[in-house]
């Protein structure tokens, strides 16, 4: 049912007290006028009995409009009152209203940072490394006499930057240096700084321009190559012995060629006599297992030496034997011959052999 407000009721009021006024009053009042013509006094008095008349009927009507209005206002209350439902009937169940989602902000996305370019870095000047001052102020030499050679020794270098000795003679220059006067010998290795001269070898350059000569007076010094500069040292006066031998002399007998051995734990060291002469080749180191006098070539070689003044070498089994009468490697506490080939550049000699039992401890690599 529709509520009903008060304005409307009372415009429902004043329409319904209009429509009782013209029905009821008016007709009376029309017939009063048509039959006693206008007159006032007997209209005021007509309009008068029927307004005594009227009051009743319009205090009946507001008592009707009265109860009217209280049995609106209840239908009202009723129709707001929630009907309790009954036991054998189910709730009617409303659909719920969806509830207005509320949009989520949205998360910004992380921005990859733009990259920055570098800002140009001026370059660092290049320090050139400095190279380390050398220790040697002072280079000394020392002289050691033998009656067919003799030996040098000079004051080492430890300098990072030292590439070199090399060994200078000269029969006339009181101050020789490289590389206005040659040189005998370049070594590399500044730990080695000592040499044999044993004339083995030709001189390179200089006055001298190949061997040295027996008795004969030579002014020696060392020169220290760096890698940006040379120092020689002070000269000593060397007097080569008289029997020096010559480069070009002949060879040493085959009777004075032999070979010696000096144990140790796991390995041994062979020694035999040194060949001067330049007409030497290279030592052959000759072992067999079987054959009591072994030779090169026949019976193989363990090392090939062309140094004639290296007149050793150090056996512990790390080197493969080529040829010869066993597998490759030695045995250890096996008998063994052992002899030196000396090879000339016309012919070759070999030493008598010795027999050697190799150390227990002998190093031997698995086959």
């Amino acid at each position: 049912m529709k509520k009903i407000t008060l304005g409307k009721l009372t415009k429902v009021l004043l329409l319904s007290f209009a429509i009782i006024f013209t029905a009821v009053i008016s007709p009376h009042i029309v017939n009063s006028i048509s039959a006693n013509g206008f007159d006032p006094s007997v209209i005021i008095d007509i309009l008068m009995g029927r307004v005594e008349n009227q009051d009743e009927k319009i205090k009946q009507l507001e008592s009707e409009i009265d109860v009217l209005k209280e049995k609106l206002e209840n239908d009202q209350v009723k129709e707001e009152v929630v009907k309790e439902p009954k036991l054998d009937e189910k709730p009617e169940v409303l659909p719920e209203e969806p509830k207005p989602v509320e949009p989520k902000p949205e998360e910004p996305k992380p921005t990859e940072p733009k990259p920055t370019e570098p800002k140009p870095v001026a370059p660092k000047p290049i320090v050139k490394p400095v190279n380390p001052t050398p220790i040697v102020i002072k280079p000394e030499i020392t002289v050691y006499m033998k009656d067919t050679s003799f030996k040098l020794l000079w004051t080492k270098e430890e300098s990072t930057d030292f590439k070199g000795y090399k060994v200078v003679f000269s029969p006339s220059n009181d101050k020789p240096t490289y590389p206005n006067d040659g040189y005998l010998t370049w070594i590399t290795d500044k730990h080695s700084n000592y040499v044999y001269v044993d004339n083995s070898i030709k001189y390179n350059g200089g006055e001298i321009n190949g061997y040295l000569k027996p008795n004969t007076e030579y002014f020696v010094a060392i020169t220290y190559i760096y890698q940006d500069k040379s120092v020689t040292s002070p000269t000593v006066k060397v007097t080569t012995p008289s029997s020096f031998n010559t480069g070009d002399s002949l060879p040493l007998p085959p009777s004075s060629l032999s070979v010696s051995v000096k144990m140790n734990e796991d390995s041994f060291k062979l020694i035999w006599t040194k060949e001067p002469s330049s007409k030497l080749v290279e030592y052959k180191v000759v072992i067999s297992q079987f054959n009591a006098s072994p030779s090169f070539p026949t019976d193989g070689y363990l090392v090939c030496i062309e140094e004639n003044h290296l007149h050793y070498t150090y056996v512990d089994n790390k080197i493969q034997y080529t040829g010869g009468d066993f597998y490759g490697y030695l045995l250890a506490d096996t008998e063994y011959f052992i002899a030196i080939t000396y090879v000339y550049d016309d012919k070759s000699v070999t030493t008598k052999a010795i027999k050697v039992k190799t150390p227990v401890n002998l190093y031997v690599p698995t086959r």
